[in-house]
């Protein structure tokens, strides 16, 4: 495989991973082009397809899926605001800008393209960042096979939502800031820190969460022992444009004059800078605290009264937890934190959440499989204990180790305090940005462990093997896809903890003691890394992705099939939309779900396009059609069964025919009678 990749002064070893890595690109392509469903996963997605639609089709930032015609609330997606006849999305604009190319250039499908490329951007990216602070290929490639291979990133980049492009700019925004922090070249220093922030600032645009990035960009240059205010405020100029930009279209979207702003009545998670306060007033903490420590004269002073100072820190920690405010922040974060990083179980089974069940054990089950936790999606996490003792001891590359750990610490507080975990997916969605820094982190933690280890091929063997035993007893349906939930939840979601715990034990027993007894510990730790790793990719693709592509397939057979079935221009009304949602291809297709409202708006709508001469279709179930019935929302219509779908007739409603024309209005039964004279077939 190495012969792929020409000499160019490497080493065979490294030859062969980018070798792979390409390999893995072209392959990647290849399954987003010709082997992906691009179905729809949520409804999230369904919006984002509609926007990038309108905005390719024509420019606009409105949602154009007829309810600029006649607003009605069976049209009004969950995370959008109907707003003086306008029909608009709660998320940023630049994403559905950014992948409109593709959409004209391939429909729906290149949302899908587009976020493949990112994904390689963002690979690329990571190999770049880890090269320019640390200067080490291996260790750099090392950290994309990670990426690619031992996280679930790959899977959002065959999906339509934008976290691959989040991650792409949250990646460009740092590569900038490792550069800066890098160059002894004052002037262009502070220019890559202005590039930093520019592309963090246009990312918010994307995903508000990409702001998240803003410490790893200002902090290096305010807590090295030569500040570098320039660099931190060029930084922070950077963003204005992007954020300028974004506040404009919210203005001009929703009358607010924020970048951070979902609109005038946000769904989902609310975006209110006032209830994050919380959380950025212990960053400012903290980051005093470290600015404190930082001092020469305070680590003397701690040095020689280090009992006096730890009780004195001990009896400071007690007295701010008195307070109930610290309390409540220090509790709500830690539980948060615990729920998201290491076991999602722990999660309050009274809280109630959409397409959400909860396993005998308190797991999390979205579409019949199991939510996880960071730690229970990528067990060999805790590695990152060893670039942290580096940085918190100042070591060599404490600065550089520090940048890297800012972003994910600033994602994981965040999401923690406020318990988010990403909704309808199997592993947390949120954290997707994230990921390229702990590959980095994990990289760096690998090439301490090899570097302590006297026989690494004797642990590089073992892991091997074990390996191979995990990967074939989990793509074995019968051993994982076929087992009940209960016994999942052992395998999926403690038996990875119990992985991390043990290589978390076999990293600080190499690390604490010496000799033979380091040795050993070494040893097993490394197979116990190559173990983590292989479970990590082999979850991620046996488990999560198959999951998702099953949805996204039948969600794009169906939407396939009632395109082919009912006339353009039309509307069809249904009890739930995101199946259906790939009939928007079809021009002038319009959905609305009558759940929303309960029936309130179906009959004005219907009126509405059977007078403007369209067909309208319906396909709800027996209830629905009761409800309609008892409620004379049928009054006057006659139904004309067109197809059968998921157990249900796909009914056209007609105007009945003027009294003495000829024919019969169609009576409404448990299924209409297709053998009654009355009844007309086809659009």
């Amino acid at each position: 495989m190495s012969a792929l990749v020409p000499s160019l002064g490497l080493d065979r070893v490294d030859r062969v991973k980018i070798s792979v890595l390409i390999l893995v690109a072209l392959l990647t392509i290849g399954f987003s082009l010709f082997l992906n469903k691009p179905g729809h996963l949520i409804g999230d997605e369904s919006v984002y397809h509609v926007m990038t639609r309108s905005f390719a089709q024509a420019g606009s930032l409105e949602l154009l899926n007829g309810y600029h015609e006649f607003p009605s609330k069976e049209l009004v997606f969950p995370v959008s605001h109907p707003i003086d006849g306008r029909l608009l999305s709660q998320y940023p604009y630049l994403y559905p800008v950014l992948a409109s190319p593709f959409y004209l250039a391939m429909g729906y499908s290149g949302l899908f393209v587009f976020n493949t490329l990112a994904l390689l951007g963002a690979v690329w990216l990571c190999f770049a960042t880890a090269q320019v602070l640390f200067r080490d290929r291996s260790l750099s490639l090392n950290a994309c096979l990670i990426l690619v291979f031992a996280t679930y990133a790959w899977e959002y980049s065959q999906a339509a939502w934008p976290h691959a492009v989040s991650m792409l700019f949250v990646c460009g925004a740092a590569y900038f800031a490792a550069r800066a922090v890098t160059d002894r070249e004052t002037g262009r220093s502070a220019l890559l820190a202005l590039m930093s922030g520019v592309i963090a600032g246009f990312g918010v645009g994307v995903r508000i969460d990409v702001i998240l990035v803003a410490p790893a960009l200002v902090l290096p240059f305010l807590l090295s022992n030569t500040v570098s205010l320039k660099n931190a405020i060029a930084a922070i100029l950077g963003m204005a444009p992007g954020l300028a930009v974004l506040a404009a279209t919210n203005y001009a979207k929703f009358g607010i004059l924020s970048p951070f702003s979902y609109g005038p009545k946000p769904s989902g998670s609310a975006v209110d800078p006032w209830s994050y306060l919380p959380v950025a007033l212990a960053g400012v903490a903290i980051v005093a605290a470290i600015r404190v420590w930082q001092q020469p004269g305070v680590r003397d002073f701690v040095r020689t009264r280090w009992r006096l100072c730890a009780a004195g820190a001990c009896l400071a920690i007690v007295l701010m937890l008195l307070h109930p405010a610290i309390w409540t922040l220090v509790a709500r974060s830690a539980h948060g934190a615990y729920q998201l990083l290491v076991d999602l179980r722990v999660r309050d089974l009274g809280i109630l959440e959409g397409a959400l069940s909860r396993g005998p054990g308190g797991s999390m089950i979205y579409m019949g499989a199991l939510k996880k936790s960071l730690l229970q999606s990528c067990p060999y996490l805790v590695t990152l204990v060893l670039p942290l003792l580096i940085v918190v001891t100042g070591g060599r590359d404490a600065r550089r180790l520090g940048l890297l750990f800012l972003v994910p610490a600033s994602f994981w507080a965040v999401f923690s305090y406020f318990a988010w975990h990403g909704g309808h997916s199997l592993n947390l969605r949120y954290f997707v940005p994230t990921l390229p820094f702990v590959a980095i982190l994990t990289a760096y933690g690998w090439r301490e462990v090899m570097a302590r280890t006297v026989a690494p091929a004797l642990g590089l063997r073992l892991g091997l093997l074990l390996s191979v035993l995990v990967v074939a007893g989990s793509t074995l349906p019968v051993h994982i896809q076929m087992r009940p939930i209960s016994e999942l939840e052992f395998i999926l979601l403690t038996i990875p903890l119990c992985l991390a715990c043990l290589l978390l034990a076999l990293l600080l027993a190499q690390r604490l003691t010496s000799g033979r007894l380091a040795r050993l510990a070494g040893t097993c730790a490394i197979a116990g890394l190559v173990l983590s790793f292989a479970w990590a990719g082999t979850v991620a693709l046996t488990y999560d992705f198959p999951r998702a592509l099953i949805k996204r397939s039948v969600t794009h057979r169906m939407s396939a099939e009632m395109a082919s079935t009912i006339s353009a221009n039309s509307i069809l009304f249904v009890e739930y939309a995101t199946p259906f949602s790939g009939v928007y291809e079809t021009d002038g297709i319009r959905l609305a779900q009558v759940t929303w409202d309960d029936f309130a708006g179906f009959r004005p709508l219907v009126d509405f396009h059977l007078g403007a001469g369209r067909p309208v279709y319906v396909l709800v179930g027996e209830e629905s059609w009761d409800k309609a019935r008892r409620g004379g929302l049928l009054d006057g219509l006659e139904l004309v069964e067109i197809s059968n779908m998921l157990g249900n007739p796909l009914m056209q409603l007609v105007l009945k025919p003027a009294p003495g024309r000829a024919g019969a209005p169609q009576r409404l039964g448990s299924k209409p009678n297709l053998n009654d004279s009355a009844s007309r077939v086809g659009p």
